[in-house]
């Protein structure tokens, strides 16, 4: 049922994605920096028929979503500073403030197709996003490391679906 009422006639061919994010910060003091992030979102997809493929379901040969995505919310603390090396713990949030009903046909119709999960605008549940960050330089030279991930803190959206938790 992954192509909704009608036998699947393409698949993916190419996709591009813009994020347009405006990174809004403000730091009350020396250790903290508080972040809100919204972004906007701007996807497309190209499809390639299937052999065989009824040529009047793809769609107009491809998908497209364009709206508000998520938010994003951050604390960024400082752990550790030393004058050749740092770190830094972050503890965020992402508020499900983007569209995870995109159609195929664009309408919010009760018999339109959902589209496959990469093409929708936001994640559709509040998430936690923890990061560590390192980074270090000497003379001319500098050196970093960062491990981020995103745990799903509810076990599914108003579509009745949740993204994985990543690392």
């Amino acid at each position: 049922a992954a192509c909704g009422k009608t036998r699947c006639s393409a698949r993916p061919a190419q996709m591009a994605m813009h994020m347009h994010m405006l990174d809004l910060m403000y730091a009350p003091t020396d250790w903290l920096n508080l972040m809100l992030m919204p972004q906007l979102m701007d996807m497309d997809m190209g499809l390639m028929a299937l052999p065989g493929a009824d040529k009047e379901n793809l769609h107009g040969g491809g998908h497209e979503s364009h709206g508000l995505g998520d938010t994003f919310m951050m604390a960024l603390i400082k752990a550790f500073d030393s004058p050749h090396h740092h770190l830094h713990v972050g503890l965020g949030v992402s508020a499900p403030t983007g569209s995870v009903e995109e159609t195929l046909d664009g309408f919010d119709e009760p018999d339109s197709a959902l589209q496959d999960y990469s093409m929708q605008l936001g994640s559709g549940t509040w998430d936690f996003r923890p990061s560590i960050t390192y980074t270090g330089h000497a003379d001319d030279w500098s050196w970093g490391a960062q491990i981020n991930g995103i745990k799903r803190l509810e076990s599914s959206n108003e579509s009745g679906y949740a993204l994985g938790d990543m690392i």
